[in-house]
């Protein structure tokens, strides 16, 4: 294997690596790198409108007035058998926290049993919790007892996904996407 010819690597430069790769093909790190300038237009255009207004005013009039919500379909599967794209999915949104200081909601759904009761699909919203680095469930919601996508996987996991957005208006996007300004425009 090559890389074990090239010998370890500092964590920052693997990412860097691992984001320039993935930057060339339709992963959703691209989309996402994307939608983080998106972020630094917004907070760009609340400086200028209120430029009275210190780092933290501006950042939490953007966070206020837009929302990163991942609808990460298969999160809840990788959670459940220890995959490492879910230790991925963590680095991915940890790596754009401390890089640009936005927190990224992700929705997913996930089949658990609770404690005396039957097997059930949940809907839940998690979020980075940069106080401890982790990943953590912030609401959920009990489905049905059988999968709740009655739809195609992508329109069904977007519908899933959309009872955690908040605010007046909805943009979704496919994960092989930049951020064009032409898609601001649908």
């Amino acid at each position: 294997k090559l890389g074990a010819k090239l010998g370890s690597v500092n964590k920052e430069l693997e990412m860097e690596i691992r984001l320039w790769a993935s930057f060339r093909f339709q992963p959703f790190a691209r989309t996402l790198r994307g939608l983080i300038h998106y972020v630094g237009a917004l907070r760009l255009y609340a400086q200028m409108d209120h430029p009275q207004w210190d780092k933290k005013e501006v950042d939490d009039e953007v966070n206020k007035k837009f929302q990163l919500l991942w609808a990460h379909q298969a999160y809840g599967d990788y959670l459940k058998n220890k995959d490492a794209k879910a230790e991925d999915t963590k680095v991915l949104v940890d790596y754009y926290y401390r890089k640009y200081g936005y927190v990224i909601d992700i929705a997913y759904l996930e089949e658990r049993t609770p404690p005396g009761e039957t097997k059930a699909f949940y809907n839940i919203l998690a979020r980075l919790n940069p106080a401890n680095n982790r990943i953590e469930d912030v609401f959920k919601i009990r489905l049905t007892d059988c999968f709740p996508i009655i739809s195609e996987g992508k329109p069904g996991n977007q519908v899933n996904t959309r009872r955690f957005a908040r605010g007046e208006i909805l943009m979704t996007m496919d994960m092989n996407q930049d951020f064009y300004v032409e898609q601001t425009l649908k």
